[in-house]
C-alpha cells in the first residue's frame, strides 16, 4: 500500500497509509503504541481509531 506519513520514535515507527490507516510496530513498553501489545511488537499492527 502507499504511504501518507511516517514517523519514528527511538525503537517505534508509526505508519498512516493511503486508506488512513494507523501501523504501528516496534517498542511497547511504555504503549507509545498505542495499543496493549506485547512490549516487543515486531509486526506490523493497524490501530482501531
Amino acid at each position: 500500500e502507499n504511504v501518507k506519513s511516517v514517523t519514528a520514535g527511538w525503537y517505534h515507527v508509526l505508519v498512516i497509509d493511503q486508506n488512513d490507516n494507523l501501523i504501528t510496530m516496534g517498542y511497547n513498553g511504555n504503549g507509545q503504541l498505542g495499543a496493549g501489545m506485547p512490549q516487543w511488537a515486531t509486526g506490523p499492527h493497524v490501530i482501531d481509531l
